[in-house]
Formats: C-alpha cells, structure tokens, sequence
C-alpha cells in the first residue's frame, strides 16, 4: 500500500509539465529566497533518491520472503498435474474396458 501511494506520488512528479514545474519553482523561489533553494533542492533530492532505494529494499524483501511460497506453490501445482494425468489415463483404461465388454 505504502509502495503503491509513493509510486503514484513519484509519477505525478514526473508528469508535471514544464510550465507547471516552473511555476512550482518560481514560488519556491518566492517563498524560501535564493539562499535557501539550492539547499532545499538538495534536500529534496536525497530524499527522493532514499524514497527510491526504500521502495527496491521493500519490493526485494517481499519477494524474498514470498520465493518460500512460490515454490512450494510450483511443487504443489506439478503433483496436481500429476495427479491429474494419472486420472485421466486411469479413466481412459476405465472406459475402455467398459468399450471392450
């Protein structure tokens, strides 16, 4: 969920256009004076590049933790294949003694 909501918050940063990014940074510019911008801006871009290593740290644990479960998961639908065959091979030697009487 958490993922979810800073990948949508990423790509709605990304999507600004040109316009609206300079907008957005004229009023920044207003707001916190040139003094202050660069280092905001710096601060702004350790924080995305944590927000980023944060969610491929998030996104491996997951699949880390689920690798146990996916294979058992690829064992169980294996036999059940398995099982399935031998079935169908059972009944086809079935119906074909009820053929043959």
């Amino acid at each position: 969920m958490i993922i979810v909501f800073i990948n949508k918050a990423f790509f709605l940063f990304i999507n600004l256009s040109g316009s609206e990014l300079f907008i957005i940074l004229a009023v920044a510019f207003l707001i916190f004076g040139p003094k202050k911008l660069p280092e905001l801006g710096r601060k702004a871009g350790h924080f995305l590049n944590d927000l980023k290593k944060t969610t491929k740290d998030i996104t491996r644990e997951f699949e880390n933790e689920a690798q146990p479960v996916k294979s058992e998961f690829n064992k169980l639908k294996h036999e059940i294949r398995s099982v399935n065959e031998k079935a169908s091979l059972k009944k086809e030697a079935s119906d074909n003694k009820k053929e043959k009487k």
